[in-house]
């Protein structure tokens, strides 16, 4: 949709998100050059270059502010995430694997950044994120949480991240969920 030269909206397809629980399994062609299981994870950096969209995933593990293609890197959530006491307002209570929303240096801490879409003239003010294939072992929830509560990050209002879901992203942004 687009509403003037400095208001846009588009839409940015992930072709591939993969996150492995407890194990890295190799891909059918080519093994990931990275396997991450700590640290600041921007798995979906997007940034705007002559009006096009450009998508990497950005870690501050191995330097500051490194990027790389998504289909060469493995997330990987450590036991360590395990919780068997979650609160019955979090999908999937009572138990699972929950990242938290403020950095653990003992786990990922995967969100993502929009923020390099607003740059230059032909910037974009507002992007979707959408995500055409997920897959992996088990389901993937998202969702933010505060002393007010559990709420939604997905357009839908849902909380299960699956194939076709979107986050809204109304305004550029860096954010981190759970």
């Amino acid at each position: 949709m687009l509403r003037s030269t400095w208001h846009r909206s588009v839409l940015a397809l992930v072709s591939v998100f993969a996150l492995a629980i407890a194990a890295v399994m190799p891909a059918a062609n080519a093994a990931p050059r990275h396997t991450f299981d700590t640290g600041h994870i921007d798995a979906f950096n997007v940034q705007a270059n002559n009006g096009e969209l450009i998508l990497n995933l950005k870690e501050d593990v191995t330097g500051s502010h490194v990027t790389h293609a998504p289909e060469d890197v493995v997330l990987t959530v450590k036991e360590a995430a395990f919780n068997d006491a979650i609160p019955s307002s979090i999908p999937r209570s009572p138990s699972g694997y929950l990242l938290p929303m403020t950095q653990d240096p003992n786990l990922i801490w995967p969100g993502w950044d929009t923020m390099g879409v607003q740059s230059g003239p032909a910037g974009f003010s507002q992007i979707d994120i959408a995500f055409t294939k997920v897959a992996g072992p088990g389901d993937i929830h998202l969702f933010s949480s505060s002393m007010l509560g559990v709420s939604s990050l997905l357009k839908d209002g849902g909380y299960q991240l699956k194939t076709g879901s979107v986050i809204d992203q109304k305004y550029p942004a860096h954010t981190h969920a759970n």
